[in-house]
């Protein structure tokens, strides 16, 4: 099953050859009305229940539904009282019932001309040098007005977000009822730390070590698992991850200094953007699972300055705010990470449908999170603050975030993550 099985009705089950009845004997003779041989689904005496295949394929068709029939409506038009469907005079685009002329009318009243000033004017039809250095500035100014005012956001309508939002809970729920993904993970990385072994025996010798008592024997575990992942991450990291930068630029004898500067970028991002960090958490992922997820983004990070400003202040520095920007790669938790599954692992970039993952943010990384953010809509804000705390769980659940039940001695209880977040 997959998450297109969410959009279509149930297939209607195959026809079934009719076994000829036995000979009706006295007290087994059918009742008026009813067939003399029974179908599968039938009740003994012949009779066909409600709702039963019968075998023709459009016999249940009214009564076939998909978890999705509750909003068959979404994209549906607009219609009146009785039922018709709402016909507009005029096409609508995408900008709704916008008039083009009266769109047209209202561009012919901005004026950008006026953001020129006569100062400038003055310049430029004095000529020279100056003057053509006053009339790239205009035209720098005017451009600047016009790409603030044609970058504006276009809402998104409340209906369609909700159905967006269902979506996003159906392909979560899908997942998480249809693949054993967190289970099998989990199987693998209780042999990786040696936790496979909860017999009773084991566990009170080695809750009388804990005791003091060292007369008690626990289980040996051989540490095999272990090992061979961290042997292979660490080759991994010495052939990939130990260059300066990490992905080196050839050319030629012409483009060194080029090659040279490129070089120093990438290295720049990579320290930044901890590529070395998340590549190595990839790489034990894919050993132990046999699969692994990283994300590559155009990362956006705000950070305070200080700078010396005598016409600001003499008693304190003057604070500057600091803006990076770069390639961050971003290794998911596979245990809250889910993914279009009807396309291999490898080709989900090109051809998936859908990906994501869950994380965890204090109510100040929250806020911190939504101000690096480029665009926003900022109705939603108050919304996503008043939505309360996410559920943390070491159970299986369909929605929140999942911390597998995996050391019984760890120095955080998983259960508190959600007011201790240290992990």
């Amino acid at each position: 099953m997959s998450i297109f099985d969410i959009f279509k009705s149930a297939p209607a089950q195959p026809a079934t050859t009719a076994t000829p009845a036995a000979p009706a004997t006295p007290g087994n003779t059918p009742a008026a009305g009813t067939t003399g041989s029974a179908s599968t689904g039938a009740a003994p005496n012949g009779v066909v229940p409600p709702g039963t295949n019968t075998g023709d394929p459009n016999a249940n068709k009214d009564t076939q539904t998909t978890p999705l029939d509750q909003f068959k409506d979404l994209w549906e038009p607009n219609k009146n009282a009785d039922g018709t469907p709402v016909t507009p005079d005029t096409p609508t685009g995408v900008f709704g019932d916008l008039d083009p002329k009266k769109f047209t009318e209202v561009a012919q009243k901005l004026d950008f001309s006026k953001m020129i000033s006569a100062e400038e004017l003055q310049k430029i039809a004095a000529g020279g040098e100056e003057a053509a250095k006053t009339f790239a500035q205009s035209l720098n100014k005017v451009a600047q007005q016009v790409y603030a005012q044609s970058t504006t956001p276009i809402l998104i309508p409340k209906k369609a977000q909700d159905g967006l939002t269902e979506y996003v809970k159906m392909a979560v729920t899908n997942q998480m009822q249809n693949w054993n993904i967190r289970e099998l993970m989990r199987q693998v990385d209780l042999r990786y730390i040696r936790e496979l072994d909860w017999t009773k025996e084991n566990r009170r010798a080695k809750a009388a070590n804990n005791y003091g008592d060292a007369d008690k024997f626990q289980n040996i575990t051989v540490p095999i698992v272990m090992p061979q992942v961290e042997a292979a991450v660490t080759y991994q990291s010495s052939v990939f991850l130990t260059g300066h930068p990490i992905f080196g630029v050839v050319a030629d004898g012409a483009n060194m200094d080029a090659a040279l500067q490129m070089e120093t970028v990438i290295d720049d991002q990579a320290t930044k953007g901890q590529w070395v960090r998340e590549f190595q958490k990839a790489f034990r992922d894919g050993f132990k699972y046999n699969l692994f997820a990283l994300e590559v983004t155009w990362g956006r990070r705000v950070t305070p300055a200080f700078e010396t400003d005598l016409q600001f202040s003499t008693r304190e520095a003057r604070p500057k705010e600091v803006v990076w920007e770069g390639n961050v790669i971003k290794r998911w938790d596979l245990y809250n990470s889910f993914w279009d599954k009807t396309v291999p692992p490898t080709e989900l970039h090109a051809r998936g449908e859908y990906a994501g993952r869950t994380e965890l943010y204090s109510r100040i990384g929250l806020k911190q999170f939504i101000a690096e953010l480029p665009d926003k809509m900022v109705a939603n804000i108050r919304d996503a603050f008043e939505s309360g705390l996410g559920t943390v769980s070491i159970a299986d659940q369909m929605m929140g975030y999942y911390v597998p039940e995996l050391n019984p001695e760890a120095l955080i209880d998983p259960q508190l993550i959600k007011y201790n977040n240290l992990s």
